[in-house]
């Protein structure tokens, strides 16, 4: 029996400026759709498989202090394959403000410093253990490509 590779990506229609994955001999390109939880999933894979993307540290520091947020830490804590995909580097965490696109006359308003910073990153990832987080910097599209191959690869490999 012949498997099929093919995937189509979904993406989160409240994603703003997200990727689009073009047509290609895996892809068979991107919806946008509105999902439940997170950024992008494969069609038909979204119970099981979902990523939430952060396209710079200020984005996560202001979600660390939102609500919403928390709540879809808590939903992504369900998934079997959830990753939190972080287009910065740790160092980006550990240097805010400075390392932040906020204007410096701004930082003044700003709740956290690196370190406090890097403590809530820390508790983040101690109270959701099955959440996989990737600092990918600006390699996120890609390495979010070559992941969505592997896990067609392993429904494959599955449904043997």
């Amino acid at each position: 029996m012949e498997k099929n590779n093919k995937f189509k990506v979904t993406r989160d229609s409240r994603e703003q400026k997200g990727w689009i994955f073009s047509e290609n001999d895996k892809c068979l390109g991107t919806e946008i759709s509105k999902l439940d939880t997170g950024d992008y999933t494969i069609k038909g894979m979204e119970d099981f498989f979902v990523i939430e993307r952060k396209s710079n540290v200020s984005e996560l520091a202001s979600n660390l202090f939102q609500k919403r947020f928390h709540d879809e830490l808590l939903r992504l804590d369900k998934f079997p394959h959830a990753y939190l995909i972080l287009e910065f580097q740790l160092v980006d965490i550990i240097n805010y403000p400075q390392s932040s696109n906020i204007p410096k006359h701004l930082w003044k308003n700003i709740k956290i410093n690196g370190q406090q910073f890097l403590k809530l990153f820390n508790e983040l990832q101690l109270n959701h253990p099955n959440l996989k987080i990737v600092f990918a910097g600006n390699c996120g599209k890609q390495f979010v490509m070559s992941l969505f191959k592997r896990m067609k690869d392993l429904q494959n490999d599955k449904s043997k």
